[in-house]
C-alpha cells in the first residue's frame, strides 16, 4: 500500500525512556552497574536473523534467545490466537489484519497482562486487549484513524499501529502513536520488519534483562 506524502519509513526501534518511571530508571541503572558480568554471558549466543526472515521466524529467533537467556519470559508469551479469534475481532472492529500481523497471532496472542513488555518495555497486545484500547482511545476524542489497531503499548500509554489493509495479503506500516502528540509516524514498513528488528537487535545485545528490576527486556539506550 502506498504512504501518504511526508510519511518515511524509519526500520529503527525506539528505545522507550521516556515511559519509563525516574525511580525504575535509577532501579535498572543500579542493577545494571552491578551486573556488567551477568550481561556479557547473557549476550554471548546471539539470535541469528537475516534479511530473508518471516514473521514465524523472527518470533522463533525471538523466543529461542528468550528460553536461552531469559526463561520466565517465554510464559508470558500467551497461547496462539486461534482463526475463529482473529476473525471475530475483525468482525467486531471492522478491521482486516495485515498478513503479518494476522500471522504473528496465529503464533501468539501477545503478551500477558503481567508483562512490563518483551519489546523494549513496549508490550505485543492480546487481541482482546486491541480491540479494548482502540476503543477507549476513540472514545476520547484523540486523534486515531478509526481503522487503526493498536499492536505494541509503552508503560506510559503509547502505541504502535498497524492500519486495516483492504483485502487479506496485504500489509500495513506500522505507525507510531504518542499520546503527548499524536502524529502519523511510520516507524517499520510492516509488522514482520518490526519483528525482524527486534530480532536483530537481540543479535546485536541490545536488550538486558534484569529480572529484579523488571518482567521484560530493557534497551541498553535506557541505561
Amino acid at each position: 500500500m502506498s504512504l501518504p506524502d511526508g510519511c518515511r519509513s524509519r526500520a529503527t526501534f525506539r528505545p522507550a525512556g521516556r515511559f519509563v518511571p525516574r525511580l525504575l530508571q535509577k532501579r535498572i541503572l543500579s542493577q545494571a552497574l552491578g551486573s556488567a558480568l551477568i550481561i556479557c554471558l547473557l549476550f554471548s549466543v546471539p539470535v541469528r536473523a537475516d534479511v530473508s526472515m518471516t514473521t514465524k521466524d523472527s518470533l522463533q529467533a525471538i523466543k529461542a534467545w528468550l528460553e536461552e537467556h531469559a526463561p520466565p519470559l517465554v510464559r508470558q508469551l500467551n497461547s496462539p490466537a486461534s482463526e475463529d479469534d482473529i476473525r471475530q475481532f475483525e468482525s467486531r472492529s471492522g478491521i482486516q489484519l495485515p498478513a503479518s500481523v494476522r500471522a504473528a497471532y496465529r503464533m501468539h496472542d501477545g503478551e500477558d497482562p503481567s508483562s512490563q513488555g518483551l519489546f523494549g518495555t513496549w508490550r505485543w497486545l492480546p487481541l482482546d486487549e486491541v480491540e479494548a484500547y482502540r476503543l477507549e482511545i476513540l472514545s476520547t476524542g484523540e486523534s486515531l484513524a478509526n481503522n487503526a489497531a493498536p499492536v505494541l503499548m509503552s508503560g506510559g500509554g503509547d502505541f504502535y499501529y498497524v492500519e486495516s489493509v483492504d483485502k487479506p495479503g496485504l500489509e500495513s506500516p506500522v505507525i507510531e502513536w504518542w499520546h503527548e502528540q499524536p502524529t502519523r509516524d511510520v516507524r517499520f514498513d510492516n509488522f514482520a520488519a518490526l519483528l525482524h528488528e527486534f530480532a536483530r537487535g537481540l543479535e546485536r545485545g541490545q536488550y538486558v534483562y534484569l529480572p529484579d528490576t523488571l518482567s521484560g527486556l530493557i534497551d541498553k539506550d535506557e541505561l
